[in-house]
């Protein structure tokens, strides 16, 4: 029998701290730390279902399980069902082939192996585009659910002597010691020697978060037996929320320790927890609108996160996009609350008919959802023509992966002359790149990830020739001995036909300096110079104009008005105009050189367009594939000396 349970104001108010620190977190990064939201989240959770299981508030096992089932299962179902079905019909590209997986796994309470086995890292870029990512913290919670009755049981927490007491205190201080140095090992570099290492005391492994759980249930059973002062509580509340507040505004990945700050989120939560009657707890923790959020806190981090992704895909240089997105996802998490959860609490006795209504509603949701998106599960990993919508059969990879694959097995790598740094294709661009014919360089090709994703249409077009590309940042232009030093690299006893500059002109304040690169070297010693000014960024991913929007491939989206290109974009600093004028400026200090229109392959005084015939050109927002390269450097071969092919 489900005894009737104190209600606590201050604990949904910090679970509505908890939740707006994952709101934040993910409507924009507005809270560094806001992620370990989820970690307060697992520390209260700790709390109420140890008070429900020591206190023998459920008459067995079976029905505590049941419980939580009937608890949790029906909304999240709903989600997975919804989530799935709209990123299928209309939003449906290779970035979302786990999602159908992702979700079946969510409905088994296995998501966050789902999501380890496919996507990897949480902060990973790849995996802010997987609609049901939040959903590992469900499936680990869940995971613990199943294990910490049989675990409770096996350290005689129910037991009410003082020696018993005091082993249930020390055995729960073990665990948790043991788990937390099992989620440092796992956060560690160490992991990786280990093949069990990542996946079993990873990110989203239960092992690695059943002691923040067990912190919950240590408050509970310590607040049982000890009587704290008012000035003790006041002074708890104060510091507990101190060191939440601190762990959530201030994480920061670079910081020695950053894997620690969930134990300062952590304590802070157990000590906000255990001062129940302080001034912040029947203040601050109690407000009305706080309670309110506490209440509906699962609904609404189950619902806040795919609307969010959805945002991203449509405006993906939108800032408001997603807190928009976020606001929004209030309203079904509102009804959500109200349909699927709150009529599914205080059930009586487990054998009761509201109890067996219930949990058949249960079952019946899970099941039709189950139904639905196992077969999608099945089509997304092995129906090709499911897996990769046809679109408007535009050919062109939309992926950065395939660019560095191939110029790391068709050229060769090759060591930065000067700085000793070699690139590898791990999604940052190389910063020196040759064609492999151990000769001196003939064509040198100099830029940022703007001129090395020329580096293929250049090496394929001269393909007789030693092509070189080198990665020089624009504030390396600003050393002279540096300069110095690539004149006598390049131009001691050989010297190349001629130098391609090409940069992402407008992501910079002002126009990289390069013609210091030639330094004092006189005009006879100077190569033919060109110049590529640049390519638009576009507001759409190339993936919307490769295979449009859904499965059903709606509304290819390949082009875009051109606007005054300062518009285009988060990261643009300068005018086409300006752009233009800092150009001619440089080459008029080098005093020759020649003006390659890239720009006006891709725009023309009405639209820029992503694709070129029967082909997608660009592999993001504003990198080129590898067709592109060829395509674009075969558009502008004429203005590029034949004599040296």
């Amino acid at each position: 029998m489900i005894g009737k349970r104190s209600y606590r104001a201050d604990v949904q108010g910090l679970r509505a701290l908890a939740v707006i620190a994952v709101l934040a977190f993910h409507a924009g990064g507005y809270l560094p730390g806001g992620f370990l939201g989820v970690d307060i989240f697992f520390v209260i959770s700790g709390f109420v279902v140890g008070d429900l299981l020591i206190s023998g508030r459920y008459a067995t096992i079976r029905e505590f399980w049941l419980s939580r089932f009937i608890r949790l299962m029906p909304a999240l179902a709903v989600v997975v069902l919804i989530t799935v079905l709209f990123f299928i019909v209309v939003l449906w590209s290779d970035r979302y082939l786990s999602l159908p997986l992702i979700g079946s796994a969510g409905l088994l309470s296995l998501s966050n192996v789902a999501i380890e086995m496919t996507s990897g890292d949480y902060f990973d870029a790849d995996a802010g585009h997987l609609p049901l990512l939040h959903l590992w913290s469900l499936s680990v919670e869940e995971q613990i659910y199943f294990a910490l009755p049989a675990l409770l049981i096996l350290i005689g927490a129910r037991t009410s002597s003082r020696p018993a007491r005091l082993r249930v205190v020390i055995s729960l201080l073990f665990l948790i010691v043991l788990s937390f140095g099992l989620s440092i090992f796992g956060a560690s570099e160490l992991r990786g020697q280990f093949g069990f290492g990542e996946a079993l005391f990873g990110f989203y492994s239960p092992v690695a978060r059943l002691w923040e759980f067990l912190v919950g249930v240590l408050v509970w059973v310590a607040l049982q037996r000890t009587e704290i002062s008012s000035r003790a509580q006041n002074f708890l509340a104060f510091i507990g929320l101190g060191l939440v507040m601190s762990a959530v505004s201030f994480w920061d990945a670079s910081l020695v320790g950053a894997d620690w700050f969930n134990l300062v989120a952590v304590a802070g939560t157990a000590m906000l927890l255990s001062a129940r009657a302080s001034i912040l707890a029947g203040s601050l923790l109690a407000l009305p609108a706080l309670r309110w959020i506490g209440d509906r806190s699962y609904s609404i981090y189950l619902w806040h996160w795919p609307p969010v992704v959805a945002a991203k895909e449509f405006w993906p240089d939108s800032q408001l996009a997603p807190v928009i997105a976020t606001a929004l996802s209030m309203v079904p998490a509102y009804y959500s609350h109200r349909i699927l959860e709150r009529d599914f609490r205080r059930l009586g006795d487990w054998r009761s008919s509201r109890f067996r209504l219930a949990l058949k509603k249960s079952v019946g949701l899970v099941t039709v959802t189950s139904l639905i998106v196992l077969p999608f599960t099945y089509l997304s990993s092995h129906d090709e023509d499911f897996r990769i919508a046809s679109g408007n059969a535009l050919a062109g990879d939309v992926n950065d992966e395939a660019w560095f694959k191939y110029a790391g097995t068709e050229f060769q790598i090759c060591d930065h002359p000067l700085t000793g740094e070699r690139g590898v294709p791990d999604g940052s661009y190389h910063r020196c790149l040759t064609t492999g014919t151990d000769s001196p360089t003939e064509i040198l090709l100099i830029g940022d990830s703007h001129a090395a994703h020329f580096f293929v249409g250049v090496a394929e077009l001269f393909d007789a020739r030693e092509v070189t590309f080198l990665g020089i940042p624009p504030e390396e232009y600003s050393d002279p001995e540096l300069m110095h030093a690539y004149q006598q690299e390049f131009f001691s006893e050989h010297k190349p036909y001629f130098v391609i500059f090409s940069y992402r002109w407008e992501g910079y304040e002002s126009t990289p300096q390069f013609a210091r690169f030639f330094g004092n070297l006189t005009p006879e010693e100077i190569p033919s110079i060109f110049a590529f000014n640049g390519l638009p960024t576009f507001p759409m991913d190339p993936v919307q104009c490769k295979s449009g929007y859904g499965v059903f491939s709606l509304f290819p989206d390949c082009d875009f008005p051109t606007p005054d290109p300062s518009l285009i974009g988060d990261h643009t600093s300068q005018s086409r105009e300006t752009i233009e004028q800092g150009i001619l400026a440089q080459l008029d200090v080098i005093g020759r050189g020649d003006v390659l229109d890239t720009y006006g392959v891709i725009c023309d005084e009405l639209l820029c367009r992503m694709n070129l015939g029967n082909t997608v050109l660009y592999a993001d927002h504003h990198h080129i594939n590898i067709d592109g390269s060829r395509i674009l450097i075969n558009e502008i071969s004429a203005e590029l000396p034949s004599s040296v092919r």
